[in-house]
C-alpha cells in the first residue's frame, strides 16, 4: 500500500509536465527547417513533434487514471489515503 501511495503522489505533477512539454512542442514547431542555402537542418522535425504529442497524450491519460484510483482509495478510507 505504501508503494501505491508513493506512486500516486509521484503522479500528481504529470499534467504539469505534459503542459510544459506541450509548450516545448510549440517551440519545436516554430524552428526553421531549412538553412538559407536550402539544406534541411531538422529532417526529423515531424517525427519529434509526433513523439512529443504522443507523450503528452499518454501522460494525461496516466494522470487521469491514477487520479481516479487515488479518489477511489480515498473514498474507501474515509478521505485518507495512507
Amino acid at each position: 500500500m505504501k508503494q501505491l501511495v508513493k506512486l500516486l503522489n509521484q503522479a500528481n505533477p504529470l499534467k504539469g509536465y505534459a503542459s510544459e512539454l506541450q509548450s516545448a512542442m510549440t517551440q519545436v514547431a516554430l524552428v526553421c527547417d531549412l538553412h538559407e542555402d536550402g539544406t534541411n537542418i531538422f529532417p526529423a522535425k515531424k517525427e519529434v513533434i509526433e513523439s512529443m504529442a504522443n507523450a503528452i497524450e499518454k501522460m494525461c491519460e496516466v494522470s487521469d487514471i491514477l487520479s481516479a484510483i487515488k479518489d477511489a482509495f480515498s473514498e474507501q478510507n474515509g478521505g485518507k489515503l495512507s
